[in-house]
């Protein structure tokens, strides 16, 4: 008897593919290598120095700060006058620090003379290093309101980037 061959149907499978069968990386190799770089950039840029601009800003703050804190001092010691020039925070004025006892006087039982240095004599440790900012630029500084400020990094006042006094 002859018997009747009936074709086979043709399978495919859904599951097999010929790109299994290539060589290379898989996406989870590949995203781990970028999870590994990204990290170690964050570790380095974390430890790299401040930039330029960010150790002169940090130095002007510092700077303000401390004058400030001169100024309300000697603000305090002369019954509420501020410094006319911000040398009389380091120089001396030639009269001696002394107790007011005058009691007529408006400044009974304050201060009088130069009761200073005001400043940390590290912070001023050239003559005139304490006046500038982190630009070199001298503060601007207002003897009437003890006011002071830093024109900030482009070194011109009155366009947004200035410090002032905290």
């Amino acid at each position: 008897m002859d018997r009747i061959k009936v074709p086979e149907p043709v399978m495919t499978s859904l599951f097999h593919s010929s790109i299994s069968n290539r060589r290379g990386f898989s996406l989870i190799s590949v995203m781990l290598v970028i999870l590994s770089i990204s990290l170690a950039a964050v570790v380095v840029l974390s430890l790299a120095p401040p930039s330029t601009l960010t150790e002169r800003t940090m130095k002007t703050r510092e700077r303000l700060s401390g004058l400030k804190a001169a100024i309300l001092k000697y603000y305090d010691d002369h019954g509420g006058f501020y410094p006319v020039l911000l040398d009389l925070l380091i120089l001396d004025e030639g009269i001696p620090c002394e107790l007011d006892n005058d009691s007529g006087s408006p400044t009974y039982q304050k201060l009088q003379g130069w009761c200073g240095p005001y400043l940390d004599s590290i912070f001023a440790e050239d003559a005139n290093d304490f006046q500038t900012d982190g630009w070199g630029t001298l503060f601007n500084y207002d003897p009437v309101t003890g006011a002071i400020k830093s024109c900030g990094p482009d070194q011109a006042c009155g366009n947004g980037d200035d410090l002032e006094d905290p």
